[in-house]
């Protein structure tokens, strides 16, 4: 087996904070809320009305294709994937020329999105031209037959197999459905196809949308979301006494990953070096985590394994820091038996009270994050953090931008189902 090393020359971003590197840096570290009222649909009357969303409509889905615009097969979240794909490729600098066996794509990823109000809409007019029981399910039936994007909507591997194309990628093509971890786990699967010689360059990452009404609904019945209508723009609020749930967003990030030695050859700019993967998975129940944190321990665990370094090295922990009262509790004693006596002293901190829970693409866009922290040796705070929790009881940066030398980041992403992850990240 090869042991190769991993660099990421290129990333991409679309978040509710911006959609470009340089304004998702900026906004992050200046500590601004991407937490809104829902625009995507009438949530008035809903229990919760607020999520983190992408206000650009007009993501560019197209181009860098040799074929025509396919975008009405796509869902919001393929848009999202899509673009943040061309903005990696991009920055990478890197070109695809011809098809290669030795380039991949690994994208995380759930459920894709119905079109709701355009299905309902067929289904109820279909009630008030008969009493037939069976008009509403044949006028259905004649729409997908006529609109066949609502059923390629639906699929989570869309983006991935619409993006191989585009790239040119023969290797290994992967949706992975690991909850909120997905991801990190996609970026993870990536590390190891190049790690161990299958290819030579990645494309890894993940999109989700969930902000429609299924999405709320489903994840306010779960007890997941915060209410906190009132005062929505501080619901997000990681660690703190008071957090009462996440806040959904959406969006997607997506990096391009070498081996070292393939970067060198086209003298590539390099954010940094992955070093480490850990998975792992609780085994216990869907929604909840053990008491003892061993899942969330055995992730990191297994990452600093892999990396071949001890937990005193790691100069700054991204978090999962969902802002759930179980999430939090559990993933601080997890750093607690991790990183023994060093878990007071290293700095954590959770993106997600500024951009919200972006679910499956949550862990790609804060790992991109968090090789900007090691590039600008500049720590993004967790905002709204306001009382302190005895169970919460560690160095969470709190509401301002911290200076640091950073030049090794762990990622965590925890996801439902008990489905853990991290990364260990190195400045070259």
């Amino acid at each position: 087996m090869e042991n190769r090393r991993v660099v990421v020359t290129g990333m991409g971003v679309v978040t509710p904070i911006g959609r470009t590197l340089e304004s998702f840096w900026q906004n992050l570290v200046s500590g601004e809320s991407g937490v809104d009222l829902i625009t995507l649909f009438d949530a008035s009357n809903f229990p919760v009305r607020f999520a983190a969303e992408v206000k650009e409509e007009d993501i560019n889905a197209k181009n860098f294709s040799k074929e025509d615009d396919k975008s009405r097969y796509f869902c919001r979240a393929t848009k999202f994937c899509i673009a943040a794909a061309k903005m990696a490729v991009e920055d990478s600098g890197i070109t695809f020329l011809e098809i290669s066996d030795r380039t991949g794509i690994f994208i995380g990823r759930e459920r894709g999105q119905l079109d709701f109000d355009l299905v309902n809409g067929y289904i109820l007019s279909a009630k008030d031209e008969t009493k037939s029981e069976l008009i509403g399910y044949n006028r259905l039936v004649a729409l997908t037959q006529n609109l066949k994007h609502i059923f390629f909507r639906g699929l989570p591997s869309l983006g991935a197999n619409y993006i191989s194309g585009l790239v040119n990628a023969g290797g290994v093509v992967n949706t992975i459905c690991g909850a909120c971890a997905s991801s990190v786990q996609s970026i993870g699967e990536a590390y190891r196809y190049l790690k161990r010689g299958r290819g030579n360059v990645a494309l890894a990452g993940g999109a989700d949308s969930q902000i429609h009404p299924f999405g709320i609904i489903g994840l306010h019945m779960l007890g997941a979301l915060s209410p906190n209508n009132g005062d929505y723009k501080k619901a997000s609020r990681p660690f703190d006494l008071n957090r009462d749930g996440f806040v959904v967003g959406e969006g997607s990030g997506m990096l391009i990953l070498e081996t070292l030695e393939h970067a060198r050859k086209r003298d590539a700019e390099i954010y940094g070096e992955l070093i480490g993967y850990g998975t792992s998975c609780d085994a216990f129940r869907i929604t909840d985590e053990p008491e003892d944190a061993r899942g969330a321990v055995a992730s990191m665990e297994n990452c600093l394994l892999d990396a071949k370094i001890r937990a005193e090295e790691v100069d700054y922990i991204n978090a999962h820091g969902t802002s759930t009262r179980l999430n939090d509790k559990i993933e601080t004693l997890a750093i607690k038996k991790v990183f023994k006596e060093k878990a007071l002293g290293v700095p954590i901190s959770s993106n997600k009270s500024m951009i919200g829970h972006l679910l499956p693409a949550s862990g790609a866009v804060e790992t991109i994050a968090s090789l900007l922290t090691m590039r600008y040796n500049l720590i993004p705070p967790t905002i709204n953090y306001q009382e302190k929790d005895p169970a919460c009881d560690l160095d969470y940066v709190p509401n301002e931008a911290r200076e640091a030398k950073v030049n090794i980041v762990m990622k965590n992403s925890f996801g439902f189902g008990g489905i853990n992850a991290s990364l260990l990240l190195r400045k070259l």
